[in-house]
């Protein structure tokens, strides 16, 4: 499989939530399911343990046991990318080797988280090692600055500058979730002439106009994200009868605002639970914890009057 620097991020990649099993063991027959589900909605990209799908609460076992089930009911590894999410050197270089074994060359990696006292520097040695401990040059570094969202250290530009310098190859973009628009707006002047970068934080993708987003708006609204990155946001719109067109925009910055004052994660899998009409949906691992009773209920209100269709 040759992959295109330049393709490294178009599109829509779904930052996939992760259905969990009683004993709190990712449900790979659920998640092909929401795969397939989204997949005949419009989407075909899928990143797996990111943020949205809580990777950072896996390890590389499990999520190496998910990935091959999801291959093995027939997803196609050039359609999937693979969220790391660790402080150890040696288990980002064993889950980028062993994921390529199995044909997925695409990874969305988080600086380390453990330390808070970390330089620039030593974020880009981290990098740095990472890339030299995977030699071969058939697979597509990602990386993730979390901004305000974790604890891990952020890229400073001139670090970025020098692994792109290094690794032209190998390193290919750059996904931030920082909600500050100017901050994504800097990337895309200093490196966008250079790599793919883009925003998970959908609300400013109008401003931003990427060619490509990774999100986590697209497990509910995978067609309404593809129209915003499209940029064909006046022509497509959400149509109630008797009601107000609604552009694709409007129903991203509708849904944030039902969801702004609790958790993203818990709020979309409590969402889906009622989009499929399965309650396992609702389960996350700890250290998050699901929607408390005193706020569910208007949650779900909120969700009913945001009327979900299956065509967004």
């Amino acid at each position: 499989m040759e992959l295109s620097p330049r393709q490294a991020l178009s599109g829509v990649w779904v930052d996939t939530l992760t259905p969990l099993q009683s004993d709190l063991r990712a449900d790979a027959d659920r998640l092909y399911a929401h795969l397939r589900n989204l997949s005949a909605r419009g989407a075909h990209r899928f990143v797996l343990f990111g943020h949205a799908g809580e990777g950072a609460s896996f390890s590389t076992e499990e999520k190496l046991a998910v990935l091959q089930a999801v291959l093995e009911h027939g997803m196609e590894p050039e359609n999937l990318m693979l969220g790391v999410q660790t402080s150890s050197l040696t288990e980002a270089a064993a889950i980028v080797k062993k994921a390529c074994a199995l044909q997925v060359r695409r990874f969305l990696i988080t600086p380390p988280a453990y330390y808070v006292n970390t330089s620039g520097s030593g974020v880009r040695d981290y990098f740095a090692h990472l890339l030299q401990s995977v030699p071969q040059t058939d697979w597509q570094l990602m990386i993730h600055q979390t901004g305000q969202m974790s604890k891990a250290g952020d890229l400073p530009d001139a670090s970025i500058a020098e692994l792109v310098q290094a690794y032209p190859e190998t390193l290919v973009g750059i996904v931030d979730q920082d909600p500050r628009v100017d901050h994504t707006l800097a990337l895309m002047r200093s490196f966008g002439k250079r790599l793919s970068v883009s925003t998970s934080h959908e609300p400013n993708l109008t401003q931003i106009k990427p060619s490509g987003c990774i999100s986590a708006y697209a497990n509910l609204l995978p067609k309404t994200v593809a129209h915003i990155v499209a940029q064909d946001t006046s022509t497509q719109g959400h149509q109630v009868p008797g009601l107000k067109v609604r552009t694709p925009d409007e129903r991203v910055l509708e849904l944030q605002k039902i969801q702004a004052d609790f958790g993203m994660i818990q709020t979309f899998k409590l969402f889906l639970s009622t989009y499929y009409r399965i309650a396992d949906w609702e389960r996350v691992r700890p250290p998050l914890s699901p929607v408390g009773a005193d706020r569910r209920e208007n949650l779900l209100k909120a969700f009913k009057s945001f009327n979900l269709l299956a065509s967004e």
